[in-house]
């Protein structure tokens, strides 16, 4: 029975990690479509390219750089938010991203049909979204990024929402890409567009449904099942 728990226990970290892991993959997956799209991308991304396309680096480096910084802000105000998925979200988003970009250049050229385009940010938006989703319910820790609202409506004691603080860093890295671009003479084009605000209005409420139906009950019903094991002890 006690190798029996054990087993139990090991499975639902393994289904932990590879919700994390996959989860990490489909957000990384969803960028590249969208950097793909040449509509834009999401704030925050759209911050890293910036970043990536101003210092001539690939995308995976500028989002370990900025991951690296903004984990030491976490380290220091959310410690307890620290997980492997943090880890993971910080090395792997980049590197999927880059790669799944590159194999696509690799076989076929930017698209310049809208069609193409705007069926490119659906890809995009199933992607990252299923790919959130997976990585929220895997619970593993909290993405450097992500952390940061929590954090400051903590400091506020809730008087400001967890919600509205994150408008407000998507806000702030909006207005960073912008000031890079310019400051550094980069295009706006592919960096921010139309896809910049399609996933500010639809992305959260994809999340949620793929939580709500998919991901959670999937290990909520692994979680029951470890639970059983547990009282028949």
């Amino acid at each position: 029975k006690e190798n029996c728990v054990k087993s139990k226990v090991n499975g639902m970290f393994l289904r932990r990690c590879f919700l994390v892991l996959m989860g990490t993959l489909l957000t990384g997956m969803g960028i590249s479509f969208m950097r793909i799209s040449q509509l834009g991308t999401d704030p925050y991304s759209a911050f890293t390219l910036s970043i990536s396309l101003w210092q001539v680096c690939t995308y995976a480096i500028a989002s370990i750089c900025i991951n690296a910084v903004l984990l030491i802000f976490q380290f220091f105000t959310s410690r307890k938010s620290i997980g492997i998925g943090s880890f993971v979200s910080m090395f792997c988003v980049g590197l999927s991203n880059d790669f799944f970009y590159n194999a696509y250049l690799s076989a076929f050229s930017l698209p310049s049909s809208v069609i193409v385009q705007w069926c490119m940010t659906a890809a995009a938006v199933a992607s990252m979204a299923f790919g959130v989703a997976c990585f929220l319910s895997g619970n593993l820790g909290v993405a450097p990024y992500d952390a940061l609202a929590p954090v400051f409506s903590e400091w506020t004691q809730g008087r400001i929402s967890f919600s509205k603080f994150r408008i407000i860093t998507d806000a702030v890295s909006f207005v960073l890409a912008l000031f890079v671009c310019f400051s550094a003479g980069i295009s706006l084009h592919g960096v921010i567009g139309l896809n910049t605000i399609v996933v500010v209005i639809v992305l959260g409420p994809c999340i949620q449904f793929f939580r709500d139906k998919v991901t959670q009950p999937w290990i909520d019903t692994k979680q029951e099942e470890a639970s059983e094991v547990f009282d028949q002890e």
